[in-house]
């Protein structure tokens, strides 16, 4: 009987053997193809730190293309080449008139109808052409939507 436990705690632990085998070598496959990943990054990655060290070479070394405004130019009413031997005159900063300003709120946003019927407010306008049948059933009514098809005729 105990030989017989014995026999098969045996067993179990061959099997549990390869069962740890077979993980391992898993384990070890996968690091092996994170290694090699992790040494092409790190060759990109000395690819881009020398190419960062080239461009900021370049900067350094280069002068800037566009030629430098007058830094108050901004501030003339005279443009600089009609103003040669005239007095510059000089605009004050005014935050009002810097930014954009919101209209009151009391100013009425449209000035007079732009509706057909020269006087009606909006609502009276779509009850006008509404009535009281559903909206879809207006703009048949009026014509609109209708589109004309090739080779035959828009239906009425």
């Amino acid at each position: 009987m105990a030989s017989k436990r014995v026999d098969v705690l045996e067993g179990k632990m061959e099997q549990f053997k390869s069962y740890m085998k077979e993980k391992f070598s898993t384990m070890e496959g996968r690091c092996s193809s994170m290694e090699g990943r992790l040494s092409s990054m790190e060759n990109r990655l000395g690819g881009i730190q020398e190419m960062m060290r080239k461009l900021l070479k370049m900067q350094s070394k280069t002068l800037p293309a566009v030629p430098m405004a007058n830094s108050n130019q901004y501030l003339t009413k005279i443009p600089l080449a009609e103003s040669k031997g005239k007095e510059i005159e000089r605009e004050d900063f005014n935050e009002e008139s810097f930014f954009h300003q919101e209209p009151p709120p009391e100013a009425p946003i449209r000035s007079g109808s732009r509706f057909p019927n020269e006087g009606t407010e909006m609502r009276e306008f779509l009850v006008e052409v509404v009535g009281g049948r559903p909206l879809w059933e207006a703009f048949q009514a009026r014509g609109v939507g209708r589109q004309r098809r090739r080779g035959s005729r828009a239906t009425s």
